[in-house]
């Protein structure tokens, strides 16, 4: 008996798909987050996330380092996300 879950290409496929679908998903997410900060920048003189919504200065930069860097992944790697596209099926 072995241990673990037998795979196939069948399993692998399916696997597979879900994980471009669920990342499609949390880009879209991404995006939109990522796009309302771009709307709202932080100038010199005020940084909104701190002024309107009482972030502190670490949580503010934080925020704006994460959400514009996956940006910038998902912006920089049209190619690859075509890729996973067509992993789905769907295109």
């Amino acid at each position: 008996m072995g241990l673990g879950l037998e795979v196939t290409k069948q399993g692998l496929d399916m696997a597979a798909a879900q994980a471009v679908l669920d990342l499609r998903r949390a880009l879209d997410k991404h995006e939109s987050i990522a796009a309302w900060l771009a709307n709202h920048p932080k100038t010199e003189a005020n940084e909104p996330l701190v002024t309107e919504f009482g972030y502190d200065e670490d949580e503010a930069y934080a925020l704006r380092l994460y959400f514009e860097g996956v940006e910038n992944i998902r912006v920089t790697n049209p190619n690859l996300i075509a890729v996973g596209r067509k992993m789905t099926g769907l295109e």
